[in-house]
């Protein structure tokens, strides 16, 4: 299928999908329990590091696909590396009976995302592709895949507001950590508890179900179109709003004439993979 093909049967699907978006509402109890922890069974912990929040990880046991992952690769924290994003949400909400496994690993540095890279491999990691933003990794006899970013943070305030969807801004740190500086290895004592960070408009968009876009950090329009299907088959819907302020990002960078550079640059194997061919 030609590219513009291809650009023309999303933008039909995308419409397709706002055509769905009426009968989906908010109701008062799902807006009051946007911000309620509790029912989770979390212990909210909320710290001075605005904007965020933070709860104790009480829920060992409950999710054992990610809490056999964070204790076979303890190196995340509230400095790099970061574990962030999707499967940190889905383990924060206790879902379950999973297919896959994609953790969304993030790095302040090409140097600290080296170090890992190599650390992975010594693990018995194995590279399953790499592109210019990401390479990913799976693991023999498990289910998991790693994917390594190459979008480099300073901070994560900075790596959260960078996300292109709103609940996608969750991320984990253990308590005790292996940490790589400067060639060396050393454990690290991280935080009291293992511990989980989010935004107040992640929580609130994931309780709502609310699939809300960030257009001004929308780097990778492609491939933020495509992950739209993955967010639906979810349960995440936008509002008519929503779709139509995406909708008018989304054309401003493909109508731009650099189609064929964010098509190279962007479009990824798991992007086929998920139906774009």
């Amino acid at each position: 299928m030609s590219l513009w093909k291809t650009l023309l049967r999303s933008r039909s699907e995308l419409i397709g999908l706002i055509g769905l978006l009426p009968k989906y509402r908010y109701t008062s109890a799902q807006q009051e329990n946007a911000t309620t922890v509790g029912q989770y069974g979390f212990k909210d912990i909320t710290t001075d590091q605005a904007p965020f929040r933070s709860c104790h990880d009480v829920m060992k046991g409950d999710t054992p696909w990610f809490t056999e992952f964070v204790e076979a690769f303890p190196i995340f924290g509230v400095t790099s590396p970061w574990l962030a994003g999707g499967s940190v949400r889905r383990a924060m909400i206790r879902e379950n009976g999973l297919m896959n496994f994609d953790f969304d690993i993030f790095f302040e540095s090409d140097l600290q995302y080296q170090a890992y890279l190599a650390w992975f491999l010594e693990q018995g990691a194995l590279i399953q592709y790499e592109t210019q933003w990401q390479t990913t990794l799976t693991v023999p006899d498990t289910n998991w895949r790693i994917q390594l970013g190459k979008r480099f943070s300073s901070s994560l305030h900075q790596l959260l507001s960078s996300f292109d969807f709103t609940i996608c801004k969750f991320a984990f740190a253990n308590a005790t950590r292996k940490k790589w500086v400067d060639g060396l290895w050393y454990d690290e004592v991280n935080l009291e508890h293992n511990t989980f960070f989010w935004t107040e408009d992640a929580w609130e968009d994931t309780v709502n179900k609310r699939l809300k876009a960030q257009p001004h950090v929308l780097s990778n329009p492609i491939g933020s179109f495509i992950r739209i299907q993955k967010y639906y088959d979810q349960g995440f819907i936008f509002t008519k709003e929503e779709a139509a302020l995406f909708m008018h990002y989304y054309l401003q960078h493909i109508t731009k004439g650099d189609v064929p550079k964010y098509y190279e640059d962007f479009i990824t194997p798991d992007d086929w993979a998920n139906g774009l061919s």
